[in-house]
């Protein structure tokens, strides 16, 4: 290959390599990232997106955007979360996402931690929620509500524990999902996880 030819290809190589954004980089310019096909680009900028918290309010569109992608979905919901009640505009989505991803318990559990600290705007679709006939939306929504309001979970527990207690090991999976997600909040119901442990209704290894 001529030098020459060599010299500006790799001249066009290097110009094509965009520098990566500091955490402080201007919002506008991280949205634009996490909508780039750049795996290193947009993980950061969305990472940074949710470390902004309500400042990055303008990214919420592009943030809902990105839940369409299974790649990018559970780094989308992280910063949601992060940018708390600046995300109300994405309830409706977070919502039905609780159903919508089925195979992927991990953003169920994200979407339901981004609805809780998105505050009083999410009220409303999350008390909807829990009477919803779709197991997997009620069983979320009560968690979601245990986490906004630690102080009144128990309803929201309870509902947890019976949950826990279903022969339906499809639903006891799923509330043990739940119930570990909410960390400390969850230790009324240790008896219940023993219980779904011993009569093997969860595998021994997912309820300690």
């Amino acid at each position: 290959i001529p030098l020459a030819v060599l010299f500006v290809a790799l001249h066009v190589g290097f110009a094509a390599t965009k520098p990566l954004l500091p955490q402080n980089a201007p919002i506008e310019e991280l949205i634009a990232s996490a909508e780039s096909d750049d795996v290193t680009q947009w993980s950061r900028a969305i990472d940074f997106l949710g470390r902004r918290g309500s400042e990055a309010k303008p990214a919420v569109p592009a943030l809902i955007r990105a839940l369409e992608s299974p790649s990018k979905r559970e780094s989308a919901l992280h910063a949601l979360a992060g940018i708390g009640p600046g995300a109300a505009e994405a309830v409706p989505v977070l919502i039905a996402g609780l159903r919508q991803w089925p195979d992927h318990s991990s953003a169920r559990s994200v979407a339901a931690m981004a609805l809780a600290a998105i505050g009083p705007a999410a009220d409303s679709a999350l008390h909807a929620a829990v009477t919803s006939p779709d197991i997997r939306i009620s069983i979320w929504a009560h968690a979601a509500l245990a986490k906004q309001q630690p102080e009144n979970a128990g309803d929201h527990l309870r509902f947890l524990g019976a949950k826990l207690r279903d022969p339906n090991a499809v639903i006891t999976n799923e509330a043990l999902h739940a119930v570990q997600s909410l960390g400390s909040i969850s230790a009324p119901l240790i008896r219940e996880l023993q219980e779904a442990s011993a009569a093997g209704r969860v595998d021994e290894g997912e309820a300690m």
